[in-house]
């Protein structure tokens, strides 16, 4: 009886186990994303808004 109750542990904990492997989530570091068209607009707003601020110092 106890030896039974052993395998059947046994068999619980190696299947458990076995269930437990395989991937979870992404396996590589996914690659950085391009600047998207909200960044790419916000840099031409700061590069205008410094050029027209450059240009009412010097005017």
């Amino acid at each position: 009886m106890i030896k039974r109750i052993f395998h059947l542990v046994t068999v619980v904990s190696v299947v458990s186990a076995l269930a437990g492997c395989g991937q979870k989530g992404p396996l590589y570091i996914p690659p950085e994303p391009e600047t998207t068209d909200i960044e790419q607009q916000r840099d031409e707003a700061d590069q205008s808004a410094q050029s027209q601020q450059s240009v009412s110092n010097n005017g």
